[in-house]
């Protein structure tokens, strides 16, 4: 069968175990099928690598369309080459190494420049979440990295390590519990300030669901372990 549906470009995907995982960015949700599923769909998803869809009984093939047209409706999938893309996982670095607590001394005079810097990237990142859909939000951070990141030098770890300490001291001040997706924008921004563009990962856990993100620059965890960001499988990369 020729291949007829594609990926939505809002639309990311990846395989955790027994599933795989679609992330749906316009709309903020996500959901999971069984990977002998997609595997079986393979020969109607244009770019999935596995071809084991042939030889199926009418009834499963019938189950499989409904599915597809399913997917469609809900924008994940498409059939327009223009608005759609491979049906396959995005290659994602996986993370070596996390930054840790850091003590490094910082070399501004005053902590207050960074007070205000943070607060300014805390409301932000609550401005964010509160008025505008993530996939706004992405390309928002999107366009801002590729406006201001073209003749950036390569920043020093140690300077990294500096600022994200500097941050980390008055994020407690708008903390929310389990946020997050609000704390990596609000430190993302914060760095942006300083001319550093680290990436924005979001990862899943399928059995049983769970969905995270946090700041990464090449290998490096910036805001969170390494020993908890292991378990989770990457599905989008901004």
């Amino acid at each position: 069968m020729t291949p007829r549906y594609l990926l939505s470009q809002h639309s990311y995907i990846c395989v955790d175990r027994h599933f795989c995982v679609i992330l749906d960015a316009e709309c903020d949700s996500y959901i999971a099928l069984p990977r002998m599923t997609m595997e079986h769909m393979s020969p109607c998803l244009s770019g999935w690598l596995s071809q084991r869809g042939s030889g199926l009984s009418g009834a499963l093939t019938s189950d499989l369309d409904e599915i597809a047209r399913h997917l469609l409706r809900r924008g994940i999938l498409t059939t327009s080459t223009r608005h759609g893309k491979p049906v396959r996982p995005a290659i994602i670095p996986r993370a070596h190494e996390s930054l840790g607590e850091s003590d490094t001394k910082l070399p501004w005079r005053s902590t207050m420049r960074f007070s205000a810097a943070a607060a300014r990237s805390l409301i932000w990142a609550s401005r964010r979440l509160s008025h505008h859909a993530l996939l706004s939000t992405i390309r928002t951070i999107v366009l801002y990295r590729d406006h201001d990141h073209r003749f950036q030098a390569r920043p020093d770890i140690s300077r990294i390590s500096a600022l994200i300490a500097a941050f980390n001291s008055w994020r407690g001040f708008a903390s929310r519990p389990n946020a997050c997706l609000y704390d990596s924008l609000a430190a993302l921004h914060f760095l942006t300030q300083y001319e550093i563009f680290p990436s924005l990962i979001f990862g899943v856990v399928a059995e049983p669901f769970q969905a995270h993100c946090w700041l990464q620059y090449d290998g490096l965890i910036l805001n969170d372990s390494l020993s908890h960001v292991i378990d989770y499988t990457p599905i989008m990369l901004v």
